[in-house]
């Protein structure tokens, strides 16, 4: 069963919301976003999650950067996908861009019991109009109970140090949210995906949440990410540098259904841009307002779950 994180980089409908700053993904708006590059976009996402599948469809698709529960909607609706029966979770949050997390899974496999959105704002000093954190707990078909935490922490647009208080908020609410689960049960199979805009030697990951290379028994974290980190490996490009941005951070007792115990960088050619140095990035939708008609500016990432499962 493989498991694919995706931020799809503004996949906005092309409907002005009046509660959000989306008037750029309007026809009329700087972007003029329409329903040909809408559609292009749908296409393009399920190009690649059917390419990461490489013959099987994903059993679960974390999403960060959708606009509302249309948009996946009509992500799952693609005709690659009719076949599959997808569920949904989403919820709008207060991000002032109007993008939200969201969970899509298959409910031949899985079958979700219950799902929260755990705000950041707990451990700031004042609201930050971040994205919640989606936690879903819920159990494979005759298979243990898993816990999936899909997440998209503050952004550095404002610089690294300036928002570092952003992540730690995040970082505090996702390591309180994992310790009551363990202290519940201290074997829980966890899974946390996301998009943390901070590396694996952030102080996010590693110190507050101690998410390490590895893990010597049940309490501990491991972040898969780290291996690619290591070998200067990344999902986005910035300041002709890659950063190890989206990543799967797992608990001791979920690493061993994880096989290979690695993830993995999707990084086919179709979804990178060479410019004229021939440097590799991301082929994103956009650069500034002129429309590149790419995939993302992140790749996605993903890892395979090995459980033996028994069908009815």
């Amino acid at each position: 069963m493989k498991v694919v994180f995706y931020n799809v980089e503004n996949l906005f409908d092309t409907s002005d919301d009046p509660k959000t700053r989306d008037d750029d993904f309007t026809p009329h708006g700087a972007y003029e976003w329409d329903d040909q590059r809408y559609y292009e976009k749908i296409e393009k996402i399920a190009e690649v999650l059917t390419a990461v599948g490489d013959g099987s469809f994903p059993a679960f698709i974390g999403l960060v950067e959708v606009e509302n529960y249309k948009v996946v909607e009509d992500l799952i609706s693609h005709r690659d996908f009719d076949h599959i029966p997808y569920k949904i979770i989403h919820a709008e949050s207060r991000d002032q861009r109007g993008i939200d997390n969201a969970l899509i899974y298959n409910e031949a496999l899985f079958e979700a019991h219950e799902w929260r959105w755990l705000s950041i704002d707990a451990h700031a000093e004042s609201d930050l109009f971040s994205r919640d954190i989606l936690h879903v707990r819920g159990r494979l078909k005759n298979g243990p109970e898993m816990h999936i935490f899909v997440n998209h922490w503050p952004s550095r647009r404002a610089g690294q140090a300036e928002t570092a208080h952003k992540r730690r908020a995040a970082a505090l609410t996702l390591r309180e949210a994992i310790d009551a689960i363990r202290e519940k049960d201290p074997h829980a199979k966890i899974l946390a995906m996301g998009d943390f805009n901070d590396t694996p030697a952030d102080e996010g990951l590693k110190t507050i949440v101690q998410a390490g290379r590895d893990s010597k028994g049940p309490g501990e974290l491991v972040n898969l990410g780290w291996q690619a980190h290591d070998r200067h490996k990344g999902t986005v490009r910035r300041d002709n540098e890659w950063h190890m941005f989206d990543q799967f951070v797992v608990s001791h007792d979920m690493l061993k259904n994880i096989r290979g115990k690695h993830m993995h960088i999707f990084d086919e050619d179709f979804v990178l841009f060479f410019g004229d140095n021939h440097e590799a990035q991301p082929n994103r939708t956009y650069v500034g307002t002129r429309y590149t008609g790419g995939y993302s500016d992140h790749l996605p990432i993903w890892l395979e779950l090995d459980f033996e499962l028994t069908y009815d």
